[in-house]
């Protein structure tokens, strides 16, 4: 069989299992049969993230849309969390690194940034630094956070 990865050897592979197999062993009563190895392996991981994937991404956008728009009424689809999540749900080690590495990302955004230094920051611009354009200016030391809803 061809190296790995090689179209080649997905060609291979699918002949394998779809023709040479069932035409042979296939015919014999009670006997099973499985492709394994170094072309089997790649080729039956990615078979199985694509088909896993659409399943999964409407899953967790479905539920994460669902869950602001009870919690905060909010209408905003958190694609990055919902990624993130994802790829922790599929097979593959790297995907489950890679899904944990961005939840990470997103919890040190979460707090540090938005919990640390962006009040840090605001409160070092001072009042100036509060306001956005448009707004109405305030008493020194005070700060007005925008009403959300009716």
């Amino acid at each position: 069989m061809a190296a790995s990865g090689d179209r080649r050897a997905a060609r291979a592979l699918e002949a394998l299992r779809e023709q040479a197999l069932p035409s042979t062993l296939g015919t014999v009563e009670g006997v099973d049969y499985a492709v394994a190895g170094k072309s089997a392996m790649p080729y039956d991981s990615t078979e199985q993230v694509n088909s896993r994937t659409p399943i999964v991404f409407a899953f967790v956008l479905g539920l994460a849309f669902l869950l602001l728009a009870v919690t905060f009424r909010s209408w905003t689809i958190p694609l990055v969390p919902s990624c993130s999540m994802v790829f922790m749900t599929l097979s593959a080690i790297e995907y489950k690194m890679l899904g944990l590495g961005m939840a990470c990302a997103i919890l040190i955004e979460a707090t540090v940034v938005r919990g640390v230094l962006l009040p840090a920051a605001m409160n070092l611009l001072g009042d100036p630094g509060v306001h956005t354009a448009g707004s109405a200016p305030t008493t020194p030391g005070r700060v007005c956070f925008p009403t959300i809803g009716p």
